[in-house]
């Protein structure tokens, strides 16, 4: 065969390898097959295998080798030649390897002849695979039935099949950066579980293209309690994560949506009767055992929602409707599980609007702070005085008590908060006793704000009262549900601000706080005041937190002081301070003045009460 025919024969099999690798693309195992059995038929050798750089094993890898005798291939036979071998080290270009030259003294390279010898190979030329990253592997095509010699229109084919392969290569590691941009705008970095945009991908798939999917479609949100958490989150999250892998199997796809929150889409066909108890079992698994492996107990609560309850479909409207489930479940006591319901609907609807009313009563300055005199039980005068939020509505003042849920579950939480510190700070400034204390609510959600303490410090400048005569409030529950709060606490302390717990006893361990935290008043919930002294219960417990106290130095407020039984039953007991109806209602700010100018032994119980509540509803200025 002459030169040009030969070298037309080697265009002719180029374009029928790049025809055949571009119909097949994205089939690996298929474009090698297709190279090697081109190579070996052009080339009329008996042998080809192509061969990886493994950086990480430091070795040239046998990917794939092709005999042209037997017409078999070898997808992965295992041959390794050791990177820094000579013959690795001098693969630039095209090169032709005698086996009678391997293992002089001056080319040794032991590794590549104990190849060549293993599977008879009289001689070999290789053209190296390069890319613009450098040699990334090299194609060999091996003679084992005697030597020839290679033109050099042959050499420059094997060096094009070379060419050919690095594009290859290069195509391939595209394809597998792709995937793994895709991989990980998909997937949590820290559970590898898949992330809320694809969860939101696969319920919208779910609901636009199955039939009848939207009648049967349902979620199950696992929302974790991490607050109280002092270990490594990432690894209870992982943790967590592996626990609800194995217990949901191939009961449905499990997703991570939030910072401590799962989602499991229940797979299609499962029964509606069989979710609360799949729900449970991955409850059950998160709160494994005493602890997680990593060291910490971790809580959660579950909510299920149902697509068919949707006016309109829209993944985020169900995954926001299971989430608002799970997080009722977790306020209430001793539940775990919640269903969404069609009617909670309409009761967030009802909030939202109360919200909006708020918002603009807010903005019109249709809020005031009111003051409930704290007492000496032995002598009525008053020593201090708790401000308490209220707003002027349909010619009334109305408590907290029926609106304050609203703001705390709104972004209002936070001006409102510092409003009413700063507006009490500002108050307390005029009283005619300048030592009186003033004591101001304080929520979870202000303990969680950055910027709590700064703005505690800036309100004492600005009022000009000395940081002792204010007291901040907090509940054993909001102290337990804030991330922030025993740090806050502390740095509050150290400005000189006065801390009490409100409300104890109604929360959590009562007695590790009093151990753990910086505060230096307790104030006894009202319902342990309100059977004295007829419960003997009661009695035990105040008699039993009024000795702690002392021993701990504590000053002990009770709530709720109602009648002069009530007051006679609590000084028995050792409590001095309290505050109630029989000593007065929250005043408003304009009548709180004349009563502490008033101040000596308390008035009767019953023309005090009446004068309080007198106070609650003046003519509107």
């Amino acid at each position: 065969m002459g030169n040009a025919t030969r070298e037309a024969g080697f265009e002719q099999a180029l374009v029928g390898l790049a025809h055949a690798i571009g119909r097949a693309p994205d089939c690996h195992e298929h474009v090698l097959r297709v190279v090697s059995e081109t190579a070996a038929s052009a080339l009329d050798v008996d042998r080809v295998n192509v061969w990886r750089v493994d950086e990480s094993a430091g070795v040239l890898r046998c990917i794939h080798g092709f005999d042209r005798r037997q017409a078999r291939h070898e997808p992965a036979p295992g041959d390794h030649l050791d990177l820094a071998a000579p013959y690795v080290a001098s693969l630039l270009g095209s090169r032709v390897v005698h086996a009678e030259d391997v293992g002089d003294a001056q080319h040794a390279d032991n590794c590549l002849g104990r190849y060549l010898r293993r599977y008879g190979v009289v001689a070999t030329m290789d053209a190296p695979i390069r890319t613009a990253d450098g040699v990334v592997g090299v194609i060999c095509h091996e003679m084992v039935e005697g030597s020839r010699a290679w033109t050099p229109s042959e050499r420059a084919f094997a060096a094009s099949i070379g060419d050919h392969l690095a594009l290859i290569h290069e195509r391939e590691r595209r394809t597998a950066a792709q995937a793994n941009i895709k991989a990980t705008a998909e997937q949590d970095a820290t559970t590898r579980l898949p992330n809320r945009y694809c969860v939101i991908d696969w319920l919208q798939t779910l609901g636009s293209t199955t039939p009848g999917a939207l009648s049967t479609l349902s979620v199950i949100h696992l929302q974790l309690n991490l607050a109280a958490c002092a270990g490594d989150v990432e690894g209870i999250l992982r943790t967590a994560s592996d626990r609800l892998r194995r217990a949901v199997g191939a009961n449905g796809q499990l997703g991570r949506i939030g910072n401590e929150a799962f989602l499991l889409i229940p797979r299609p066909g499962l029964e509606e009767a069989a979710l609360a108890p799949l729900a449970r079992t991955c409850l059950a698994a998160i709160e494994e055992g005493d602890a997680l492996d990593v060291g910490m107990r971790c809580e959660a609560s579950a909510g299920i929602a149902f697509a068919r309850d949707l006016h309109v479909w829209s993944p985020e409207t169900l995954l926001h409707h299971a989430e608002l489930a799970s997080r009722r479940a977790q306020r209430r006591e001793g539940a775990r599980l919640a269903v969404f319901d069609t009617g909670h609907v309409a009761s967030l609807r009802l909030s939202a609007e109360r919200e909006n009313t708020l918002r603009q009563a807010f903005a019109r300055q249709d809020f005031e702070v009111h003051f409930q005199p704290e007492v000496d039980l032995e002598t009525g005068r008053c020593v201090s005085a708790e401000a308490l939020l209220r707003w002027h509505n349909d010619g009334r003042w109305v408590p907290a008590a029926e609106f304050i849920d609203v703001i705390e579950a709104s972004d209002l939480v936070i001006p409102v908060g510092r409003w009413v510190l700063e507006r009490a700070c500002q108050l307390a400034s005029r009283w005619p006793d300048p030592s009186l204390r003033v004591r101001v609510n304080v929520s979870a959600r202000q303990f969680d704000d950055a910027g709590l303490v700064e703005h505690v410090a800036g309100a004492l400048q600005r009022s000009r009262i000395a940081p002792q005569r204010l007291c901040l409030e907090i509940t054993e529950t909001a102290v337990m549900d804030t991330v922030g709060g025993a740090a806050a606490l502390a740095r509050l302390r150290a400005l000189g601000v006065g801390l009490a717990i409100d409300d104890f006893g109604t929360g959590h361990s009562s007695l590790a706080y009093l151990k753990a935290l910086p505060i230096d008043t307790i104030k006894i919930d009202r319902s342990f005041v309100r059977a004295l002294p007829d419960d003997p219960f009661d009695q035990a417990i105040l008699e039993a937190v009024v000795h702690m106290a002392r021993r701990l130095g504590l000053e002990v407020v009770a709530e709720g002081v109602e009648d002069e039984r009530q007051r006679a039953a609590l000084l028995a007991l050792g409590v001095t301070r309290a505050q109630g109806f029989l000593y007065s209602a929250a005043l408003p700010p304009e009548s709180f003045p004349a009563f502490l100018e008033g101040r000596g032994p308390a008035p009767g119980a019953a023309s005090f009460h009446r004068a309080a509540h007198a106070a609650l509803t003046p003519p509107r200025t």
